[in-house]
This record gives structure tokens, C-alpha cells and sequence, in this order.
């Protein structure tokens, strides 16, 4: 699942399986950068699908592709510990299949920012400032769900 997690003005997307694990990894973005969360402060952290929280993205797609948030399926925890197959399997299979939508190329007209959509096989995996996307033409989104 991804999260968009926000404090003093720092974003970032994480894709952790929870809420705890998507905000230890923030808390070690943040200490990567040197910043020391305060106890006054509160770090927010909103799922992206129950709230449909389009993140802003440095990054334009162009023509007909559509850039689309991926949940990755780890293959270990937070601790360090290898998943076993069976783990990823049931995760995989607990996923609904439908990818948020963050942005659209000007030629796309029926797909939009925050759509939530279905795709074929053939997306491009690309990594923008350390988060994995999706890119694929907009004649592979086979559907998207009514809001």
C-alpha cells in the first residue's frame, strides 16, 4: 500500500504493507536528510487509496501515456527477514489490481489525474526521485473504477 507521509514541508511516498512501517521508513528518509522529527510536530501520513491522495510528481508524461502508482510486493519486512514465497503469493493476491493515477500526457482524454485504473501488461517501471512508477500508453488501461 503507499503513503504519502508529510513533516515541516518534506514529502514522500512510501510503499510499506502498513501504517507503523511506512512511517519508520519516512522517519529514516527524514534522518537521511539530516532533519530530527520534533515532539511538537506531527508527522502525517495519509494512505493513498483510502484517501485518494494524488501525490505531485516531478515528472510530465507526454502524448497518450499515463504515470500511475505501483505497489510493490517487498520480499522481506522492515526487520530484514526473507518472506517465503507463500507470504508474497498471498499478498499479490490480496491487491485489488487497479493503480492510482498521478498524471495524464495532454493526448489522453478519458483517463485523469486520481482515476483509479486496470492496465495490461507492457507499463514501463521507472523511479522518480526514489519512488517506483508506472508508465504505459493509454490504450492499455483496460478500465477504470467508477467514483
Amino acid at each position: 500500500m503507499s503513503f504519502l507521509c508529510k513533516y515541516k514541508g518534506y514529502e514522500k511516498i512510501v510503499n510499506q504493507l502498513d501504517i507503523d512501517n511506512a512511517e519508520e521508513v519516512f522517519i529514516e528518509y527524514l534522518a537521511e536528510n539530516g532533519i530530527e522529527p520534533d515532539l511538537e510536530t506531527e508527522i502525517i501520513i495519509e494512505s493513498m487509496k483510502e484517501k485518494k491522495v494524488v501525490p505531485t510528481v516531478n515528472f510530465t508524461p507526454l502524448n497518450d501515456y499515463v504515470l500511475f502508482d505501483i505497489d510493490k510486493v517487498k520480499e522481506e519486512t522492515s526487520a530484514g527477514i526473507i518472506k517465503s514465497p507463500e507470504m508474497i503469493a498471498e499478498e499479490k493476491n490480496n491487491r485489488d489490481g487497479f493503480h492510482l493515477v498521478i498524471s495524464v500526457g495532454e493526448n489522453v482524454s478519458n483517463i485523469k489525474s486520481g482515476d483509479s485504473i486496470c492496465i495490461s501488461s507492457g507499463a514501463i517501471m521507472i523511479d522518480i526521485d526514489g519512488v517506483d512508477y508506472g508508465l504505459i500508453r493509454s490504450h492499455s488501461v483496460i478500465g477504470k473504477r467508477s467514483q
